[in-house]
């Protein structure tokens, strides 16, 4: 006998009752290689699709991905294979551009012997310490 939910497999839980990515990690099974990284391969692939085509230029999205300092640099080099992801990814990571270029210019404290730029933010004192400290504290995800 069945029920609603169809009918029970082999440890008592329905088909209908299991989550859709169990079926996905069966699939993975039967591909080459970790079948968990196939699976988290296609998800995020499939989440930065639907953020390119449907929240690209939502103000909360780019807001949460700006203070994020946008992806990894794996989801970065993937949202550039995404078909037709160019001018959503330039918008992304213009507002993320955008944020540092801001901050650099806020803590820019040019010393009397201008040390250059490669000297002024590696340094150990002044200018290249806050900037070390600001982006420790602005890369910090948002949750």
């Amino acid at each position: 006998m069945t029920g609603p939910a169809g009918p029970p497999t082999e440890r008592g839980t329905r088909l209908s009752e299991r989550h859709l990515a169990y079926f996905r990690f069966i699939d993975a099974c039967a591909q080459p290689g970790c079948p968990l990284c196939h699976v988290a391969d296609e998800a995020s692939r499939r989440y930065l699709d639907a953020l390119i085509y449907e929240r690209v230029n939502d103000p909360d999205t780019r807001r949460q991905i700006r203070a994020a300092w946008g992806f990894c640099n794996w989801h970065t080099w993937m949202l550039d294979e995404v078909k037709g992801s160019a001018f959503g990814g330039a918008i992304l990571y213009e507002d993320v551009l955008g944020r540092a270029i801001h901050g650099l210019d806020r803590l820019r404290d040019r010393p009397a012997g201008a040390v250059g730029w490669l000297g002024w933010i590696a340094g150990r004192r002044g200018p290249g310490r806050r900037i070390r400290r600001w982006l420790g504290r602005a890369g910090r995800r948002v949750t």
